[in-house]
């Protein structure tokens, strides 16, 4: 799982997979949203193959034209931990953020990004822990109203950038991730599909199914080993094409 921001040199032996991420962002791009499932083992190059595709799209994190969800073993059990993360990211919360600043800055983010998703505000607010005296009116709600409400605010948001400009939304280790997650994107990539969203999603095989149908605007992408020629490219790349020791 990577935020990473340095280069990563020349892609070696992913030509093929490069080529079709490149082929579903240039179809999410025109408005029908794209779902890749990127299948591999832990270490086999999954983030790093994100992050090529990136950096040869030019799509920069700089300019909130991608969304990062990162989930982890330890976090399995907090419900939408990853979404809480970006979310405070995309918004610039700081720890040192008492609750009012923090309302502003979500209350900024949804403005300037995705003001149709102003209505959900107090949901969001409260998914991030932003207690009501900061500025927003009180959810009465029962705990199940409330989730569902939580994840069409945050659907809704979603639909809001969208709107604005053509995003990335990488989802790295879908077998980590929450329930709440999985719910939030079993909803939400229905309504991708009419969005100019591309949707890459990693997890590791045999361990996860995505909890979303099979439709002509999802795909699987196998991340196999790379072959001892490629391999060998890799490490002469690392060493300056310098015989190791």
């Amino acid at each position: 799982a990577m935020r990473a921001k340095a280069g990563v040199g020349e892609m070696v032996g992913r030509r093929s997979e490069l080529n079709a991420l490149a082929q579903r962002w240039k179809l999410a791009q025109s408005g029908a949203g794209q779902i890749v499932t990127l299948l591999g083992e832990a270490g086999i190059g999954k983030s790093r193959l994100i992050k090529a595709f990136l950096e040869q799209q030019n799509i920069s994190a700089e300019r909130d034209e991608v969304l990062w969800f990162s989930t982890g073993p330890h976090f399995q059990n907090t419900a939408l931990y990853p979404v809480i993360q970006e979310l405070e990211h995309m918004a610039g919360v700081e720890l040192k953020d008492v609750p009012k600043e923090k309302f502003d800055k979500i209350q900024t983010l949804v403005a300037n990004s995705a003001p149709k998703a102003r209505t959900g505000l107090p949901y969001l607010a409260a998914l991030l822990s932003i207690p009501p005296e900061a500025g927003y009116d009180i959810i009465q709600d029962i705990p199940e109203m409330q989730k569902q409400r939580t994840l069409d605010a945050l659907k809704t948001f979603i639909d809001g950038l969208g709107s604005e400009k053509p995003r990335v939304l990488v989802w790295e280790d879908l077998h980590w991730a929450d329930r709440t997650s999985l719910d939030f994107l079993e909803q939400l990539v229905p309504a991708l599909v009419s969005l100019p969203i591309f949707l890459v999603a990693t997890c590791r095989p045999d361990e996860f199914t995505p909890p979303w149908s099979e439709s002509g605007h999802t795909s699987t992408l196998t991340l196999a080993r790379l072959l001892s020629s490629d391999a060998e490219a890799i490490v002469n790349q690392i060493t300056g094409q310098n015989p190791l020791p």
